[in-house]
C-alpha cells in the first residue's frame, strides 16, 4: 500500500492532578507563604520607617543649605495640624504629623508667621505606624536633654540646638528600640543618620543610647 499512515496515538496518558497531589502542593505552598510572609512584613515596615527618616533627614537639610546659601535664619518646626501652615507651640508636639520649612526672620524664633516670613516646604504626617520624637540641648534647657518643637539653623550652618540633639523615627507597633532610626545634629549643624554600636543598639549625638520610650 502507497504512503503513510500518520497515527493520532499517543505513546503516554494525559492527567490532571489527584486530589492527594493537590493537596500536598497546596500545603507546601502554604508552608513557604508562612515562612516569607514575616520577612517581607519587615521589609515593608523598614522602608516605611527609612522613607520618613530621609524624608526628615532631607528637609533638615535643605533648611542648613537655605540658611547658608541665603545669609538668613531657616528654621524647621513640627507642623501643628496636617491643614494648617503653622508651627505648634508646644515643646512636646509630634513631628510626625508633619513639619514646615521656613525663613524665620520674624518676631518669635520656631514660630511661621505666614504675613511676612517665606515658606520653603510643608511635609504631610509620615506612616501611621511611626512616630517621631525629639531630644535637643538648646540655650533655653541650659543643655540639659529636653523636647524641642523646632530647629533653627544661621547663616553660617549651625544650629540652636547648642548642644546637639536627635529625631528618632519610632516604630508604634513593635514598641521597642530594635526597630528605630535616628537623626543625629550637632551644633555645627551636621546632620546625620545615627550609627549603631557592635551590639546593634543606636548611639545618639551624645554618645549615649536613645530610647523610643516617653
Amino acid at each position: 500500500m502507497n504512503g503513510y499512515f500518520h497515527s493520532t496515538a499517543t505513546t503516554g496518558s494525559n492527567r490532571g492532578f489527584s486530589l492527594v497531589e493537590l493537596v500536598v502542593t497546596l500545603s507546601i505552598a502554604a508552608l513557604l507563604v508562612g515562612f516569607a510572609a514575616p520577612g517581607f512584613e519587615n521589609l515593608v515596615r523598614e522602608n516605611r520607617r527609612d522613607t520618613a527618616l530621609y524624608g526628615l533627614m532631607g528637609d533638615l537639610q535643605f533648611a542648613r543649605s537655605e540658611a547658608i546659601k541665603r545669609s538668613a535664619r531657616v528654621s524647621v518646626c513640627a507642623r501643628s495640624s496636617v491643614d494648617a501652615d503653622a508651627c505648634s507651640t508646644s515643646i512636646t508636639s509630634p513631628w510626625h504629623g508633619g513639619w514646615l520649612v521656613f525663613v524665620d526672620d520674624g518676631a518669635t524664633p520656631g514660630e511661621y508667621e505666614s504675613a511676612d516670613e517665606t515658606l520653603l516646604r510643608a511635609a504631610q504626617p509620615v506612616h501611621n505606624s511611626f512616630r517621631i520624637k525629639t531630644i535637643a540641648r538648646t540655650a533655653t534647657s541650659a543643655l540639659s536633654d529636653a523636647r524641642s518643637n523646632f530647629v533653627r539653623f544661621g547663616p553660617r550652618g549651625t544650629s540652636t540646638w547648642r548642644g546637639g540633639g536627635y529625631l528618632m523615627v519610632c516604630d508604634q507597633q513593635e514598641g521597642n528600640d530594635e526597630r528605630a532610626a535616628a537623626i543625629n545634629m550637632t551644633l555645627s549643624g551636621d546632620i546625620r543618620r545615627a550609627r549603631r554600636d557592635g551590639s546593634g543598639a543606636l548611639i545618639s549625638a551624645f554618645g549615649t543610647e536613645p530610647t523610643c520610650a516617653e
